[in-house]
């Protein structure tokens, strides 16, 4: 009876602690997912100042003058925001083949990377194929790149214009396009925004992606 009444303490004692560490568990997780819920929802609020402060200060807002990064302080969230110029990013669908490989030779891709991706470009434009988001330039380079790196392309490449031009400090221009990173190092939140009234708001909102470039370039 005893050994059998020390077996029933211990089997509810186990069952006691895999109920605490379920819980315990659940509460973790739900911190974790308040704790996103509450940066998207900052991230959300930050597009909006930016985009407001650009739009109705013009040349005399803090982000108008590219690149141009700061913190904004929002629902008690402290965002760390980088807004550079798309035109400093070349136009995938339109940008001369040589010029592409050009850049991408400078950020690392060797010679059998880089013609493997100007042929999938090639093959795109040839069939009236638009590269239309940041997602579509990414899985561009899957199985050519090296896996994980496929975001790096963004570093290079633009489905929104972009000329290459990399002469920053640059004035934001009513019409433009602009993108906003949220983070910093591997994994970023870009937003890319064109500065135009649309749907009640000072701009329209091209792509939202969630970049994650960790080794950077490389073949």
């Amino acid at each position: 009876m005893l050994i059998s009444a020390m077996w029933l303490l211990l089997l509810g004692a186990a069952i006691a602690a895999l109920l605490m560490l379920r819980a315990m568990t659940a509460s973790r997780d739900l911190r974790v997912e308040s704790d996103r819920f509450a940066i998207q929802h900052a991230e959300a609020d930050a597009i909006e100042t930016i985009a407001a402060d650009l739009v109705f200060s013009g040349q005399a807002s803090h982000w108008s003058q590219l690149p141009a990064s700061g913190t904004l302080t929002l629902d008690g969230q402290s965002i760390d925001a980088a807004v550079v110029s798309e035109d400093q990013f070349l136009d995938i669908n339109k940008a001369d083949p040589r010029l592409i490989d050009g850049v991408l030779q400078d950020h690392g891709y060797d010679r059998t990377t880089r013609t493997a991706l100007l042929g999938r470009i090639a093959l795109a434009r040839a069939s009236g194929q638009e590269i239309a988001s940041y997602a579509d330039i990414a899985s561009l380079g899957h199985d050519i790149v090296a896996p994980g790196t496929e975001d790096c392309l963004l570093n290079v490449l633009s489905p929104f214009g972009g000329n290459g031009q990399t002469s920053e400090p640059a004035t934001v221009r009513p019409g433009g396009v602009v993108r906003v990173s949220f983070g910093s190092g591997a994994h970023r939140h870009l937003q890319t925004l064109r500065l135009v009234a649309a749907n009640d708001r000072p701009y329209a909102l091209l792509d939202d992606y969630q970049m994650d470039c960790v080794s950077g370039a490389r073949a």
